[in-house]
């Protein structure tokens, strides 16, 4: 499952780490599949989710925007 996150989500939060609308639509996604398999998704969700927010808080400049975004993972953390 690492692999599978890692060949689709990394690529997308790496190149769209600036740009909020990219940002938030990954979140939703990944929050989406944390939902409906917990067991099988959740890790993976969570360790992309940190790494979108890693980049994002690199890549963006307003703390509105950053702050949205952690608003989103929140409930990814694990």
């Amino acid at each position: 499952m690492d692999d599978l996150f890692d060949d689709f989500f990394a690529p997308i939060a790496r190149d769209g780490a600036a740009l909020l609308e990219v940002d938030v639509r990954l979140l939703t996604a990944l929050a989406s599949l944390a939902q409906i398999n917990p067991e099988l998704f959740q890790k993976s969700c969570a360790k992309h989710a940190d790494l979108l927010l890693k980049r994002a808080n690199s890549a963006l400049t307003l703390q509105e925007d950053k702050d949205q975004l952690r608003a989103l993972a929140r409930p990814l953390a694990v």
